[in-house]
């Protein structure tokens, strides 16, 4: 029934945005319906940009980072769905996505700032979050849609957030280098691959290989081999540290290593095709080359190999395709068009990316599967003629997320109020119930 009611309230979009405080209503989002609303604040947001178009974007965004403080295989598809849906804000007008980017750039910056120089838990923890660490994969979404190179989007005015590439990249790589432990580097995994995301849509170069190679000297590579132990491989897409149960195990050296081959393959195949190829591959060839003679696992040996052997020939292919040119590194525009008639495939680093790319493609939608799995079923109760739609239990992070995905400017109050709510609600709830059991014994 509300499904129907804003589907209809939909096609009034015109009219609400005369009432100021009916529009406001109509932009709370009801989880149940996620979809319809979105539709129906869009087509508010169209009808009259001002004020709406800005009280949307900054409402969903309060959503956006409280709902995602809890990440999880069940709140997953939540917070994937809700960023599109901000994407999509954000496309309705660029230049106040600018405007909103500029300033929760900044602000994410600030707790940067304060995690660096006040060195103390609280700052640190407001940082190494997964509220921080969502906040920055949104607005790469954001950044990597509008902004990709030769893309409608960017035709259609995405250039117009080119300049926060900067301080986004800025902020992640300031992230990644906070507290270079080992316990953290499923959290520097995570920047890493949005910095990775920016340098394949965009073109733009970002110096990340040394961030990486960093990691092959951390003690928890230079060991020769690790613990032995029965532990679960760790996933990396879902943590952002490290138990300490998986500390020196050769479980976690194993992922780890597997992480750094997935990321090096897809940072150097963004330049596959570039003319510049051999020289930028010499260094990360010399680093493995030199991690190799230290290490003693064999399988990790021959991953790295594998790596090796990649860039070299992708390296000799460029070599033979730049020895017949005949102009000079000044002329950008002929630089810039080299190998541009080559297919994708026919540089032998990028068949090697997208074999690695299809695994995690693979652990991607294994991930998704899990999480409509875990969704909780729908029961049917009957009661005397009356069907009563109930749900089984859910985590908190569920209800949580769920709960938060509606806009209010209230979003981001403490802790102890939403419980307080819930309970109220519980409680009515149970009230309603108590009631209705006693009109049906008196009939």
């Amino acid at each position: 029934m509300l499904r129907f009611i804003i589907r209809e309230a939909e096609k009034s979009a015109l009219y609400f945005a005369s009432f100021d405080r009916l529009a406001k209503d109509l932009l709370k989002v009801a989880p149940e319906t996620r979809i319809t609303c979105f539709l129906a604040i869009r087509r508010l947001a169209i009808t009259c940009p001002n004020p709406y178009l800005d009280h949307a974007i900054k409402s969903a965004y309060q959503s956006y980072n409280s709902a995602s403080r809890d990440t999880n295989i069940h709140t997953w598809s939540s917070i994937g769905f809700m960023t599109n849906c901000f994407v999509e804000l954000i496309g309705l007008d660029v230049s106040t996505g600018y405007r909103f980017g500029f300033v929760f750039l900044r602000s994410l910056a600030s707790s940067l700032r304060n995690a660096i120089t006040a060195r103390s838990t609280t700052s640190f923890n407001k940082v190494y979050c997964w509220q921080f660490i969502n906040s920055l994969r949104l607005w790469t979404r954001v950044l990597v849609h509008f902004c990709e190179s030769g893309s409608s989007a960017e035709a259609a005015g995405g250039k117009a957030l080119r300049p926060l590439i900067y301080p986004l990249v800025q902020i992640i790589l300031g992230t990644m280098r906070l507290k270079p432990s080992s316990k953290y580097l499923p959290l520097r995994f995570h920047c890493a691959r949005m910095i990775v995301d920016v340098c394949k849509k965009t073109g733009v170069f970002i110096p990340l290989a040394s961030h990486l190679f960093e990691v092959f000297d951390m003690s928890e590579l230079r060991s020769s081999s690790g613990k032995p132990s029965t532990l679960k491989p760790l996933n990396f897409i879902l943590a952002l540290k490290a138990p300490t149960e998986y500390i020196g195990t050769r479980i976690y050296q194993t992922g780890i290593i597997e992480e750094l081959i997935s990321l090096l393959t897809e940072y150097y195949d963004c330049f596959a095709l570039s003319i510049g190829f051999p020289e930028l591959a010499v260094p990360a060839v010399m680093q493995l080359r030199r991690w190799m003679k230290r290490t003693q696992s064999t399988t990790a040996k021959k991953n790295v190999q594998m790596l090796v052997d990649s860039l070299e020939q992708n390296a000799r292919f460029i070599e033979t395709k730049r020895a017949a040119v005949d102009f000079a590194p000044k002329d950008e525009g002929k630089v810039a068009a080299f190998l541009a008639d080559v297919e994708d495939t026919s540089a032998p680093l990028r068949r090697h990316a997208v074999a690695r790319r299809k695994l995690r493609d693979a652990q991607l939608e294994e991930l998704r599967k899990s999480a409509e799995a875990s969704k909780p079923p729908v029961t049917f109760v009957q009661r005397e003629g009356k069907s009563k739609k109930k749900q089984a239990p859910r985590d908190e992070s569920d209800e949580e997320s769920e709960d938060e995905l509606s806009g209010s400017d209230d979003a981001d109050d403490g802790d102890e109020d939403d419980d307080e709510e819930l309970e109220s609600e519980d409680e009515l709830e149970f009230e309603e119930e108590e009631v209705e059991d006693e009109e049906m014994e008196e009939d």
